[in-house]
C-alpha cells in the first residue's frame, strides 16, 4: 500500500479539478458557486492518495451526505 502523508488537496489541484468538472458538483450536478470540497473517493484513512484521480469536486451538501452514508 502506498502511504500518502498529504491529506489535503492543494489549491492548484482544486483549480484543475474545478475546470475538469466544468464547475459542477460531480454528485448532484449543481453549479459550485458557493464553494466546494475535494472529496477522496477512496478515503485517505484507507490508503487513498491525495491525487486528482482519487477525488471528486462536490458541493458542501453532497460532501456531508457522502460521509453520512458511510
Amino acid at each position: 500500500m502506498i502511504i500518502d502523508s498529504r491529506r489535503s488537496f492543494t489549491k492548484q489541484q482544486a483549480k484543475v479539478k474545478l475546470a475538469q468538472c466544468d464547475s459542477k458538483c460531480e454528485r448532484c450536478g449543481n453549479l459550485l458557486e458557493n464553494g466546494f470540497h475535494m472529496h477522496h473517493v477512496k478515503p485517505h484513512s484507507q490508503g487513498g492518495q491525495t491525487i486528482l484521480t482519487n477525488c471528486m469536486a462536490v458541493c458542501v451538501k453532497c460532501h456531508k451526505e457522502i460521509h453520512h452514508e458511510r
